[in-house]
């Protein structure tokens, strides 16, 4: 990207480097390229300009800056000219009693017709500004797009004849004019007559139905246009003779101030339609920007409450924050003060939990302590009891098989002495009756009987057995059944 510098920096680069640097040799300095008059113009005028940027012709204000926008800037032009016309007849008034103070000369200054006056010069000052408007009028109209004919170059007629008739005010050329007429005619020519009359006013006619027609869109500059037309149709019948008798000496009152006001309001006709031109030329009609500055000052009148509402509720709001936290700080407090001493009771709780709990372990070790030296104690009896049981058991093991054995060795003994003495005492003896020998069958299976019914005891009841040998009453109900049950099985 290429760097661009200034030609002024250029220069001050320069004089610094040929202030701290050798002298070049013409020789060896290389050739600059030669400058057209046109640079060395403009590097001369930048040279001799002692104006900032501000005094370009881009940053001065502009011919439209002095048109009236606001209906109040309006409203101050209005009340101005009001106050001009007040001023200028209040010393037309007053002339006569300035007289000893200013001399003669006060009556002609102040008077309200005739060269020289006062009233003279603010005509000659409104007409020559309403020409200029009438120039801005027509510097404006003829961008319009849609004026396919032309018609903006009126404004520039307007403002000619405005500009002429300021000179005719103000050097009287009419006086002049007439006297031509009548050097040329041969005949007497008066401001009174009927010719003259008639020609003023089919012209002011003629020339206000046309600026009513160019002006239709504005109302405002309608109305003026008119009420200019009648003050100026009003002024020029004064000098018709039977009108002039009628008002008497009342005459120079009435026509200075017809002429004034007229021009007054002349003038505040073409800046009312020069300000209508220049708003719709922004796009904006009149009652649009009246609407749009109420809208606006509505919408500030509305802001500024809003902001005033905003910062009140941001007032009451800091206010309801801070009482906010003093409240939650006391209730912070109050809550860590309570919590403390729930703390505080809970840790006494858990002091008072663990003692207990130390006295009902301690308690708790002793029964058990206690319980365990009594199982010890009843573990210990049971074994002797269980040792010595286990002793009788053995005993009467021993005895049952001693008896056992001995009841073999007996009924072992008695079969054989059966065996061996019963044929000997069959053959002996004689025969035994039938009833004897059923007695004896009966007698022997009673005896097998008991022997069984013992065997078994001793082999049901073992360990139950006293040491009598008698069972109690339940043992032997017990055996009996037992007895049934083997034999139903059986």
């Amino acid at each position: 990207m290429a760097i661009r510098r200034s030609d002024t920096r250029r220069r001050r680069v320069g004089v610094l480097s040929d202030e701290n640097s050798v002298p070049v040799v013409a020789s060896d300095a290389p050739k600059a390229k030669p400058k057209s008059s046109k640079t060395k113009k403009k590097e001369s005028a930048q040279e001799v300009s002692e104006y900032s940027v501000s005094a370009r012709r881009r940053h001065l204000a502009k011919t439209t800056d002095l048109i009236p926008k606001r209906a109040w800037a309006v409203a101050l032009v209005a009340a101005t000219l009001i106050v001009l016309v007040g001023v200028v007849n209040v010393l037309f008034h007053y002339a006569s009693d300035m007289v000893p103070v200013l001399g003669e000369r006060a009556l002609s200054v102040f008077s309200l017709t005739g060269q020289g006056s006062l009233a003279q010069w603010c005509s000659t000052i409104l007409l020559i500004f309403a020409g200029l408007a009438s120039i801005q009028v027509y510097a404006l109209r003829r961008h319009r797009s849609n004026d396919y004919v032309g018609t903006y170059a009126l404004w520039l007629w307007v403002a000619v004849g405005l500009l002429l008739a300021s000179l005719w005010v103000s050097v009287g050329l009419h006086e002049l004019a007439i006297n031509a007429c009548n050097h040329v005619t041969g005949s007497e020519v008066t401001l009174g007559g009927w010719f003259l009359i008639s020609v003023k006013l089919l012209l002011l006619i003629a020339t206000a139905v046309r600026l009513m027609v160019e002006v239709r869109q504005s109302r405002m500059a309608i109305f003026g246009v008119g009420l200019t037309a009648a003050i100026f149709l009003m002024a020029s019948l004064i000098d018709l003779p039977w009108l002039r008798e009628s008002v008497g000496e009342s005459r120079e009152l009435a026509f200075g101030n017809l002429l004034l006001v007229g021009n007054t309001i002349l003038f505040s006709t073409v800046v009312v339609y020069a300000r209508f031109v220049y708003l719709r030329a922004q796009g904006i009609s009149s009652a649009q920007a009246v609407t749009a500055r109420a809208q606006a000052k509505t919408q500030a009148k509305a802001d500024k409450q809003q902001a005033k509402a905003d910062k009140l509720a941001a007032k009451e709001q800091a206010k309801a924050d801070r009482l906010a936290e003093i409240e939650q700080a006391k209730a912070d407090k109050i809550a860590a003060r309570e919590q403390a001493i729930a703390d505080k009771e809970q840790a006494k709780a858990d002091k008072l939990a663990t003692i207990e709990q130390a006295k009902a372990d301690k308690l708790a070790a002793k029964e058990q302590a206690k319980a365990d030296k009594e199982q010890a104690k009843a573990d210990k009896a049971r074994a002797a009891q269980e040792s010595k049981t286990k002793k009788q058991q053995d005993k009467v093991q021993q005895s049952k098989s001693t008896k056992k054995s001995k009841r073999n060795v007996e009924s072992e003994l008695a079969e054989t002495e059966t065996e061996t003495i019963e044929p000997t005492r069959k053959m002996n003896q004689p025969p035994l009756s039938f009833k004897m020998q059923t007695q004896k069958s009966k007698s022997n299976k009673k005896r097998r009987s008991e022997a069984d019914s013992e065997l078994m005891e001793e082999e049901a009841f073992g360990d139950e057995i006293p040491q009598g040998g008698k069972l109690s009453k339940r043992q032997l109900k017990k055996l009996r059944k037992q007895q049934k049950q083997q034999r139903r099985a059986a």
